[in-house]
């Protein structure tokens, strides 16, 4: 606008950023390698749609840029995320958006007061997150500038106003020289004074710039602005591209699968998860493949709105939640098909096809978490031992580099395990809930007791515990002590660290499980 002598960026025409473009590029090749060239994508030539972006990216893309640059908010995020797909880097623009500086209410500082503050936070991660590589801040608060610098770990910050705490600094370069007929912004500096040359004033700015004496003030002189609050953000995805591009820069990405429904035992798996990568993942998917035709797939609790707010607060940083037909957009007829040695035994033989539906889904999203990265954690909850233990054998046999992790099962206060279908329960159903894991204490007391003689006391043991149940009207599926090496029955020898007890029953609708480590 400056070199065409225009009151505002309004006016710039694709063509002429094309032309502008074209000029620099040509002078380039003094200094290849390390300059880098950044288009404005001039207004009107963005606003449209993602497509009629990508035709104007591309123009001045051709024309030599090696980034072109955009302004505007979260609104922009789809069209960043568009263009960064189709190999375009992006710079985005916060703060003062001089397209827009009409409808800002002129040249003023942006993002001051607590409100302000948190909607320019959150249009900047939402950027990050849709690949922005730089972002510039013009005319923000050097307190806000220099926080969203430590938040944006993959989003390098341009300030220009905007203070020193930035990762790096820009200046019109009319501004520089001190050739601006119009008035100075407050943290403008003339570079020329002193210099005998442009040359000589450039350089200035360059060795101002990079040993912090330039910019000297923040923007907003005098009382600093309101501390930022912190509210603990997440980012949602539904697609399988979505979900890599979010995960484009981790190299350890911690997981924790769910199908919802979440209470304090999966916000363990959460908490556990979060030091353990370089990013904290969680998905919510109710898989239709491990429901047998008769169970609770269309019933099963879905509380999506209530999961992502328990997720953000404890710091979970991605959540996958595809629909059915992103997961599985044609029928699922590969399957994995656990051992049958483990998996067709207790929860197998009660539930047969169970594990495969389980071992299915969770290959498919660990392909989709962890596919090019060197590492990675799967954090599981021990309530589903059996669970727990099929998924190290698949990841064992197919050599994933990933390393499970399991997390002791979550009780309330007074020891039932806790689990997701105990919402199913009424409340007298609920005091009774607890009878499954004291049977099972009672019967890892009972096995201990009989010592080396267990092998062949534990089917009467076993028998006895499940008729105790069904007395108090429960429908037991099994009750038992089995070696936690592979949950075959315990044999000579076995004992305390050896063993774990399981159980499954019924109790009115709500079918339950449980274990206990002896």
């Amino acid at each position: 606008m400056v070199c065409q002598g225009l009151p505002s960026t309004v006016g710039v025409t694709l063509e002429a950023m094309r032309y502008h473009t074209e000029s620099v590029s040509r002078g380039l090749h003094r200094v290849q390698g390390t300059a880098w060239l950044i288009a404005d994508l001039p207004f009107g030539s963005y606003h449209e749609s993602p497509e009629q972006a990508l035709r104007s990216a591309t123009t001045l893309m051709q024309a030599g840029a090696h980034m072109v640059k955009l302004e505007g908010g979260g609104w922009t995020a789809p069209t960043v995320r568009f263009l960064v797909e189709r190999g375009i880097p992006v710079c985005a623009h916060l703060g003062l958006t001089p397209q827009t500086v009409h409808a800002l209410g002129g040249y003023r500082v942006q993002g001051r007061g607590d409100e302000a503050a948190q909607t320019l936070r959150q249009h900047a991660l939402e950027l990050q997150d849709a690949g922005a590589a730089m972002l510039v801040l013009e005319m923000v608060p050097a307190l806000l500038s220099a926080q969203l610098t430590q938040e944006l770990p993959r989003c390098a910050t341009i300030g220009i106003g905007a203070g020193k705490g930035t990762a790096g600094q820009v200046l019109v370069m009319h501004d520089m020289l001190g050739v601006n007929l119009g008035k100075n912004p407050k943290f403008v500096r003339n570079f020329m004074d002193g210099s005998g040359s442009v040359k000589a004033a450039i350089e200035a700015y360059v060795r101002a710039v990079k040993d912090g004496s330039f910019p000297t003030t923040p923007c907003t002189p005098g009382k600093p602005p309101p501390p930022l609050i912190r509210p603990p953000t997440m980012h949602i995805v539904h697609t399988l591209p979505e979900l890599r591009h979010a995960l484009r820069h981790a190299q350890r990405p911690a997981f924790v699968p769910t199908m919802g429904n979440l209470h304090a035992g999966h916000l363990a798996l959460v908490e556990q998860a979060r030091p353990l990568g370089d990013a904290t993942v969680a998905s919510i998917f109710v898989n239709r493949l491990q429901f047998l035709p008769h169970e609770d797939f269309d019933s099963y609790p879905r509380t999506f709105e209530a999961d992502c707010a328990k997720l953000r607060e404890a710091g979970c940083d991605l959540l996958f939640a595809p629909r059915e037909r992103d997961l599985y957009p044609e029928p699922q007829t590969f399957k994995v098909l656990p051992d049958p040695a483990l998996a067709d035994l207790l929860e197998g033989e009660f539930r047969p096809g169970f594990f495969t539906g389980v071992a299915t889904v969770v290959m498919k999203l660990f392909m989709a978490v962890f596919a090019g990265k060197p590492h990675g954690f799967g954090v599981f909850g021990k309530k589903d031992y059996q669970q727990l233990m099929v998924i190290r054998r698949m990841v064992q046999q197919f050599a994933l580099p990933i390393e499970i992790v399991g997390h002791g099962t979550e009780r309330s206060a007074d020891g039932l395990a806790l689990s997701s279908r105990n919402s199913y329960l009424s409340e007298a159903e609920r005091a009774e809930a607890l009878q499954l894991s004291l049977a099972l204490r009672a019967l890892s007391r009972d096995a201990l007791a009989a010592a080396h003689a267990l092998p062949a006391q534990l089917p009467a043991l076993e028998a006895a515990a499940m008729q105790a149940l069904a007395a108090r009207g429960w429908l037991p599926d099994y009750l038992t002590v089995r070696r936690r090496a592979d949950l075959l029955p315990p044999q000579a020898g076995d004992g305390s660290g050896d063993l774990v007890a399981l159980g499954a029953a019924r109790l009115g609708g709500t079918r339950l499980i449980d274990n206990l480590e002896i």
